[in-house]
């Protein structure tokens, strides 16, 4: 008898649907789920944070990607660009904060596109952002290596 090496295979937009894929194994099924969601952004999901530094924090803001270079596998395994919603992503960030956070880095392909909860351009500087400081000589802004 030919020995069975996999069980379940299951894509990144697939984990709301793990328990019945795990029922299947469970009937010596193989349990297969790799379809790309349109819409998915994960928003009702709280990381568990493994570090215990309390420091530094990494928050994913969108999934995906629209582009299609030639050396990147993202939108093919991460499917298409989809924002948070800002809502969902003020009250991870909040939440961090309570716990003592001091720096949160924002995660995701294109971090200068994220779209409000209506979809629209949100490019504007975010409330609480009051301070724009100048360029250095010969310098550059962080935000122009991401165009």
């Amino acid at each position: 008898e030919k020995e069975k090496a996999i069980d379940l295979v299951a894509g990144p937009d697939s984990y709301k649907d793990l328990p019945r894929l795990l029922a299947l194994t469970d009937n010596n099924v193989v349990a297969v789920n790799v379809l790309l969601s349109q819409d998915e952004t994960y928003a009702d999901i709280t990381p568990v944070r493994l570090s215990t530094n309390n420091v530094t924090a990494y928050v994913s803001i969108m999934r995906g990607c629209d582009n299609m270079c030639t050396y990147c596998i993202v939108p093919f395994t991460r499917g298409k660009e989809r924002s948070r919603p800002i809502t969902s992503i003020v009250k991870e960030i909040s939440l961090l904060s309570e716990q003592g956070y001091k720096e949160i880095t924002l995660l995701g392909c294109y971090r200068d596109i994220a779209l409000d909860d209506r979809g629209n351009d949100n490019t504007k500087m975010a409330k609480g952002f009051k301070t724009v400081y100048k360029s250095k000589k010969g310098g550059i802004r962080f935000a122009r290596l991401l165009r």
